[in-house]
């Protein structure tokens, strides 16, 4: 059976006892349960009032960040209502947000803003800090997550450096750690604790990539799916390329300048802010941009445990 509501396959599991000369037979319907991540932009930037987004867009005209709904996937087709293109947040105190959207808007060039489309006039720039799940909102859930999806990743690479492994992994350790398997049909988790270089890949990926330390895209690898940078909250790109990641980009810091995880909470017992999460493209750099996509958003939740949907005994 497939779940129309999530697409995932439900299992029926049939089990046999035997006491005391009697016997049973029970059978159940069982499910993937879905993290079920949902993005309100798509490249969501989370910062705080003491901590705001720092943006520097591509200079190149066939950069494009657009937040209508595009790119079907099997049976599901895009009608998600369009959404900002770029999103930012100001978890602590809202009503600092003008500076969060005016350092998005200063950083993308004049020439370059009416290709930032979505809702609202271009460039598409909005205040979505209402919209975001709550584990986003602070670093203790954004932990929570990070760590949940590590839990249910097909591939976690840590801890560098560690034997067959740089520092930062480069060229063909791009192709190495993306699992042969990972395809439209069959979208990967994977997670890079630390740096992530795409150098030179020029490849395409399917599925949710979670990295924790500074993610450095090469362009001319393209991305279906979800692309998660916690930690360090830093997509970097000085290269060009034809590439683009079509899903959605989020980007949060919960790090210090030392690398060294904030704490959860402040000595007050208050959520302790976010830090400053960077989206840098240098004059150098090119793709295609970013464009939302509800339905590769969709066929990249983790699965991260099986429920019972209904039982009965023969």
């Amino acid at each position: 059976l497939n779940l129309t509501s999530t697409g995932s396959q439900a299992l029926e599991v049939t089990a046999l006892a035997f006491s005391n000369g009697s016997q049973k037979i029970l059978q159940y319907i069982v499910a993937p349960s879905i993290l079920n991540l949902s993005f309100p932009s798509a490249l969501t930037m989370d910062g705080s009032r003491a901590n705001h987004v720092a943006f520097t867009g591509a200079t190149t005209s066939q950069f494009k960040l657009q937040g209508f709904d595009q790119f079907s996937n099997g049976a599901c087709n895009p009608t998600a209502p369009a959404i900002p293109a770029v999103g930012v947040s100001n978890t602590d105190d809202d009503s600092n947000i003008a500076t969060d959207i005016n350092n998005v808007i200063n950083g993308i060039p004049v020439a370059n803003r009416p290709l930032y489309t979505g809702t609202g006039s271009a460039p598409s720039v909005s205040d979505v800090t209402t919209l975001l799940s709550p584990n986003f909102k602070t670093i203790k859930g954004l932990n929570a997550l990070a760590q949940t999806i590590t839990q249910n990743a097909d591939v976690v690479v840590t801890g560098y450096p560690t034997p067959g492994y740089p520092t930062t992994v480069t060229q063909s350790d791009s192709q190495n750690i993306m699992p042969a398997s990972m395809s439209a049909s069959d979208p990967a988790v994977v997670v890079v604790n630390g740096d992530f270089k795409i150098n030179a890949w020029h490849s395409t990926g399917y599925g949710l990539l979670l990295v924790t330390g500074t993610l450095t895209y090469d362009p001319d690898a393209t991305w279906y799916g979800i692309i998660l940078v916690i930690g360090q909250g830093y997509l970097y790109s000085y290269q060009g390329g034809t590439g683009q990641l079509n899903g959605a980009v989020f980007l949060a810091r919960t790090v210090d300048s030392g690398g060294n995880p904030l704490p959860a909470y402040d000595a007050f017992g208050n959520p302790t802010p976010l830090g400053t999460p960077t989206f840098q493209f240098t004059s150098t750099a090119g793709s295609n941009g970013i464009r939302y996509s509800s339905c590769w958003i969709a066929a990249s939740q983790p699965s991260i445990s099986y429920q019972v949907l209904s039982f009965h005994e023969i």
